[in-house]
């Protein structure tokens, strides 16, 4: 388990997932982001985590499962909507502004750059727990969400895929490029970061020659690890307390 995920499980709970900057994000950019905290702020190289990779090839190259094939099952995104979306978070404050002190104090005491890097990003986390109210909490709790849990599942069990939104973006409906700008906007105005989106879609609608796209849109939540759903279309688009 990397040091990003026992700070978090330690201090909220070990039932949240981790969850990744976008890999279309540069060095230079990463700053203007909430965090990474599938492997720390530093990481830029995608959804997929090293030791589940390191894993997935001792299975495949293991003598005993040469033959071994899992078949997916081909799905639309939609119709897997029931399998990952939850109830938005309800957040408690209590002891809220202990473990934040406590990441500080440890902030304080370490050197290396990476480490205090995630620690600032988990502390904002929090910071940002304690402003889920009023407009903000209205706002937020019109989501489902998901979990890293959940989606790695369904892309265990179906043809699908996780990756950034940018070759959809230009074909997206209107409501669909509103509600990223609303999403955007508002979370960069309670915490100055900007958040990275997702979509779970087949793979063959990460082409340029495929003109049918129905993905689901996901966006890194400001309060902890998970995401918010906020969309989802076949031929019209679902969106928000539709889901």
């Amino acid at each position: 388990m990397n040091k990003l995920k026992k700070i978090w499980n330690i201090l909220v709970g070990s039932n949240r997932p981790k969850i990744q900057m976008s890999d279309s994000m540069g060095n230079g950019e990463k700053d203007n982001y909430l965090i990474d905290v599938q492997r720390g702020s530093y990481n830029t190289s995608g959804w997929e985590d090293t030791e589940a990779i390191d894993e997935d090839m001792m299975e495949s190259t293991s003598p005993r499962n040469k033959t071994k094939k899992t078949q997916k099952i081909c799905v639309k995104p939609i119709d897997i909507l029931d399998e990952i979306k939850e109830a938005p978070k309800l957040f408690s404050l209590v002891g809220l502004d202990s473990k934040i002190e406590i990441l500080k104090l440890k902030k304080e005491l370490v050197t290396q750059r990476y480490t205090t890097s995630d620690l600032n990003g988990i502390i904002q986390l929090l910071e940002n727990r304690k402003k889920y109210k009023g407009s903000v909490a209205m706002f937020y709790s019109q989501f489902s969400i998901t979990t890293k849990e959940k989606i790695d599942t369904i892309l265990a069990k179906y043809e699908l895929v996780m990756k950034s939104p940018d070759i959809f973006i230009p074909e997206f409906p209107d409501e669909a490029v509103k509600i990223m700008k609303k999403y955007s906007d508002t979370t960069y105005k309670l915490c100055k970061k900007k958040p990275t989106f997702y979509v779970i879609a087949t793979s063959d609608m990460f082409k340029d020659e495929y003109k049918k796209r129905d993905p689901i849109l996901l966006a890194v939540s400001p309060f902890g690890m998970y995401y918010d759903i906020l969309g989802a279309w076949d031929k019209e688009m679902i969106i928000l307390n539709e889901l």
